[in-house]
């Protein structure tokens, strides 16, 4: 299998991996992400593989931590074949409000984040509305962020990409959105008013023509005021 380092990772040391002629097979590695605390890598491929064997494999690494996946990649085939290696790379621990947040406003040093967007992909299991490990770290470091301010109003907007029905696409992203809210109701953010809004494929963020424009579009975002 041939290894890639993405642009901003430095490969550094094999975790292992294994392989089988009609089994699952993975690669493991530890990279370097400068800025950034320890982060894996595991390259998923074989008959069977599929996003669940890179998250078996990034929970034995993890051990009792939680798994935080920072980047997935589903590579497609062009030429029919049905199975597709697949990359996740993550770290260990619950996130702290910075690394989950991202960038925030730099209106002030303590400013309380206005806003939060989410890839679909790796933060919901997949075409469900199932909070993934990685979404529920996400939220919870939003509400500790933000543990002690009363919002004006707490707005949840769901996208998805083009494929599919509308009617599946509005449903889809609809129950995420609702999801999300609840999440941050139930965990105690405090806010006036609650809206969740389902917008389905409508304001894509990018191309539905190319696999990296339909992962920046499945997404729901969070606005805070």
């Amino acid at each position: 299998m041939k290894k890639i380092a993405l642009c901003w990772l430095t490969l550094t040391t094999a975790l292992g991996g294994c392989s089988a002629t009609s089994g699952p097979t993975f690669s493991a590695y530890s990279v370097n992400v400068p800025g950034q605390e320890k982060t894996y890598r595991v390259d998923c491929g074989g008959i069977f593989e599929s996003s669940k064997t890179c998250m078996k494999v990034a929970q034995r690494i993890c051990g009792d931590q939680p798994v935080r996946v920072v980047e997935s990649v589903d590579k497609i085939h062009t030429d029919g074949a049905d199975s597709d290696p697949r990359t996740i790379t993550f770290q260990c621990g619950a996130a702290t409000a910075t690394a989950a947040l991202g960038a925030v406003s730099e209106s002030a040093a303590n400013a309380v984040p206005s806003s939060l967007e989410f890839n679909g992909e790796a933060n919901f299991m997949t075409d469900r509305a199932n909070l993934a490990p990685a979404g529920i770290a996400k939220l919870s470091a939003l509400l500790a962020a933000t543990k002690d301010t009363t919002f004006a109003n707490v707005t949840v907007n769901g996208y998805t990409d083009s494929r599919g029905t509308r009617a599946h696409n509005m449903d889809l992203s609809q129950r995420r959105a609702d999801t999300v809210l609840n999440y941050l109701k139930d965990h105690g953010m405090k806010s006036a008013t609650y809206t969740a809004h389902g917008f389905g494929t409508d304001n894509p963020a990018a191309s539905n023509a190319t696999p990296e424009g339909r992962a920046k579009n499945r997404r729901v975002t969070i606005v805070l005021r």
